[in-house]
């Protein structure tokens, strides 16, 4: 029977002392206050000494056996919490609020060892569907910053000659919009319908920068998607 338990550094508890009763033992306590840590200690502690087959003081071989199994006990239950600044544990999902990168990597170990009971699945899909968005943003915004170019391009060409930066922009933009569509294939139907969607956006800029008419730039976009991701298209020289 276990009769006492004395506990030092484990998670929440800087120094612990129990003492069991030998009938019903009630552990009482509020949220986050290291009630599911004790348990999973005791109960390494009880396995080990059956393992052993020890009814009251434990041999050498046992105490280390002890050690590694209540160690074993606090990093699984040390996996599953945070430390909040109110010095008790969170769950996963509170780090996900404190402090997203401490999650990453904690969510991170835990996918890696399969503890999939432990992690804020809420959390964790809510994270991949924003990864996925991010890499659609991406493509907007190269698609965008591409046909404003393109757009100076045709309707500025006496300003090609005062330096290179929309030449390197238009071959930057195109270089990156072939990456990001190597990596992420599934975008690729989508950019016809993203260049139109963003052809005003560009449109607008391009108008904005020439300081050109607005009735000078087309409506809709002159170029089809395979045109505008082209490295070898150039468009021709349109006079306002």
């Amino acid at each position: 029977m276990l009769q006492s338990l004395d506990i030092r550094n484990l998670t929440v508890f800087v120094e612990a002392h129990l003492r069991f009763s030998p009938r019903l033992n009630v552990i009482v306590g509020e949220n986050g206050s290291g009630k599911s840590h004790l348990l999973k200690v005791v109960y390494a502690v009880l396995a080990a000494s059956a393992e052993e087959g020890c009814k009251s003081t434990a041999s050498a071989p046992t105490k280390t056996l002890l050690q590694t199994k209540v160690s074993a006990a606090a990093c699984e239950a040390t996996s599953r919490y945070v430390l909040r600044e109110d010095g008790n544990m969170g769950t996963n999902a509170e780090l996900y609020n404190a402090d997203f990168y401490a999650w990453c990597l904690t969510t991170a170990a835990l996918i890696r060892e399969g503890k999939w009971h432990n992690i804020d699945l809420e959390s964790a899909a809510e994270e991949l569907e924003s990864l996925g968005r991010s890499q659609k943003r991406e493509l907007e915004s190269r698609l965008e910053v591409l046909m404003m170019h393109l757009l100076k391009w045709c309707y500025q060409p006496e300003r090609r000659e005062d330096s290179h930066s929309w030449y390197d922009t238009i071959v930057e933009q195109r270089s990156q919009l072939a990456r990001l569509l190597r990596d992420n294939p599934s975008l690729r139907p989508q950019v016809s319908t993203l260049l139109t969607e963003e052809y005003p956006n560009a449109r607008r800029r391009a108008i904005g920068e020439t300081q050109i008419f607005a009735a000078v730039f087309p409506p809709a976009c002159p170029w089809t998607a395979d045109q505008g991701l082209d490295a070898e298209f150039w468009p021709k020289t349109l006079s306002p």
